[in-house]
């Protein structure tokens, strides 16, 4: 995997968990990610890891859990995993699972 597909990878993660992972988490003991971005002038910071994740603005939590923190970050940025679907090894994926994330 190459520079650009591994920090892809790791924004895919931050923002969706395990929806990222294109062989889902089997196998993997440790995994976690930490993605700061801007929006509207507004800092936030995902982290998010195996069973836990957290969106923090100004240094105060306001999403906190897997599942909360995904729903704030996709709403964040106003998108979700799909974004980043345009990826030629789609094609290697079972055919119910193309495009989905």
């Amino acid at each position: 995997m190459d520079d650009k597909s591994f920090s892809i990878g790791m924004m895919r993660w931050c923002l969706s968990g395990t929806a990222a992972l294109r062989e889902g988490p089997t196998g993997i003991t440790r995994l976690e990610g930490l993605l700061e971005l801007t929006v509207k002038a507004n800092r936030y910071r995902i982290e998010h890891g195996l069973k836990n994740a957290k969106v923090i603005a100004t240094g105060v939590p306001f999403a906190a859990g897997t599942k909360p923190a995904k729903a704030k970050a996709i709403e964040l940025p106003g998108f979700g995993l799909d974004v980043f679907g345009v990826d030629s090894r789609d094609e290697a994926r079972p055919k119910h699972l193309r495009g989905a994330r």
